[in-house]
C-alpha cells in the first residue's frame, strides 16, 4: 500500500486474509455492518499487520509508555476509518504514532490527549475556536479560519485540530463509523486564509488520523468562489462532487440537513475552561 505523508516498510503480502477482509477496492461503501465476530477477526489481524510492519519505532514507544492508551477502543477507531481493511488500518496506526510524536515531541506525544496532557502548552491557541464541535450536531466539525491569531504557531493549531478530532470522536460512535462533516465558515474571512497553514495541518493528518472525510461543506464563500465552484465542480468526479457542498449561508446549509446555528449560544472559552475541568475529573475515556 502506497502512503503520500511517509515511507513505510512492508514485508509482502500477508497470509493472515481472513474472508471478513473488506479490500480498499470496496472502500466506496460508506459503513460496514459491524458484529462481534468482525470485531474480534479483524483486531486480530490488525495486530499481525502491525506487527508485520518494521519501521515503527514510534508505536513501539507508545507501546512501552503509554500502553493504557492502546486499547482495542483506541485500535478499532482506525479499523473504522479504513472500513475494516486490517493492513490499511496497521499503516494507518504507524504513522499515527510516527505523526504524533513529530507534532507533539516525544515529551508529550505519550501523554493522553487532554488539556493538561499531551495540549498543555496549546490552550490559548485552542481557546481561538479555529476548530470547534457543534452542539447537537455529532458528526459536524466547524473549521473558522477568522479565528486563526495573526501571529500564530502553525504546529500549535495542528495539535488543536488533533484534539478536537480526538474529542469528535470520543462522542460519536456515528462520526467512527461514518465519517466527519467538515464546514468551512468563510463569512469573516479577509485574507486569514495560509496555504502554509492548511499544508502543515495536511501533512499532520493525512494518512494518519482514524478519521474519514464524510463532506466538506463552505458556507459564506467569496462571490468569486461561489462562482468557481459552481462552474468547475462538473469537472469534479461523482464521488467527491457528492462529498463537496458549497453554499450562501448557514440557514441555507440547514436546510440540506446540517444546521451549525447552535454555536451561536455556545461561548467557546467557556467551552475550553468547563472541559478541562471534566477531564481533570474524570481522568478516563477509552479515545485517548
Amino acid at each position: 500500500k502506497t502512503l503520500t505523508s511517509t515511507t513505510v516498510t512492508v514485508p509482502p503480502p500477508s497470509p493472515h486474509a481472513c474472508t471478513c477482509k473488506i479490500r480498499s477496492t470496496t472502500m466506496a461503501r460508506n459503513m460496514v455492518t459491524e458484529t462481534a465476530d468482525l470485531i474480534e477477526q479483524s483486531l486480530a489481524v490488525f495486530e499481525k499487520e502491525v506487527s508485520r510492519i518494521e519501521s515503527k519505532s514510534d508505536l513501539l514507544a507508545a507501546q512501552e509508555k503509554c500502553p493504557e492508551l492502546l486499547d482495542d477502543a483506541f485500535k478499532l477507531l482506525f479499523l473504522r476509518t479504513d472500513l475494516f481493511d486490517p493492513e490499511l488500518a496497521a499503516l494507518r496506526y504507524v504513522l499515527h504514532w510516527k505523526n504524533r510524536v513529530e507534532l507533539f515531541g516525544s515529551h508529550k506525544a505519550f501523554l493522553p490527549m487532554t488539556l493538561t496532557g499531551a495540549m498543555q502548552d496549546d490552550v490559548q491557541t485552542l481557546a481561538q475556536g479555529y476548530f470547534r464541535l457543534v452542539p447537537g450536531q455529532e458528526r459536524v466539525i466547524l473549521v473558522d479560519p477568522s479565528r486563526k491569531p495573526s501571529k500564530y504557531d502553525a504546529d500549535s493549531i495542528a495539535r488543536c485540530v488533533w484534539y478536537m478530532q480526538y474529542k469528535a470522536l470520543a462522542q460519536s460512535e456515528d462520526m467512527q463509523k461514518q465519517g466527519a462533516i467538515f464546514v468551512f465558515d468563510l463569512g469573516n474571512t479577509k485574507g486569514e486564509l495560509s496555504l502554509d497553514l492548511t499544508k502543515r495541518i495536511r501533512k499532520a493528518l493525512e494518512d494518519a488520523f482514524p478519521l474519514r472525510f464524510a463532506k466538506v461543506c463552505i458556507i459564506n464563500p467569496p462571490t468569486v468562489v461561489y462562482a468557481l465552484y459552481h462552474v468547475f465542480k462538473f469537472f469534479l468526479k461523482p464521488k467527491l462532487r457528492n462529498r463537496m457542498q458549497v453554499v450562501s449561508s448557514a440557514s441555507t446549509l440547514a436546510n440540506c440537513g446540517v444546521d451549525i446555528n447552535g454555536l451561536s449560544l455556545v461561548d467557546h472559552e467557556e467551552w475550553v475552561h468547563n472541559t478541562m475541568m471534566l477531564e481533570d475529573t474524570s481522568r478516563q475515556g477509552s479515545v485517548q
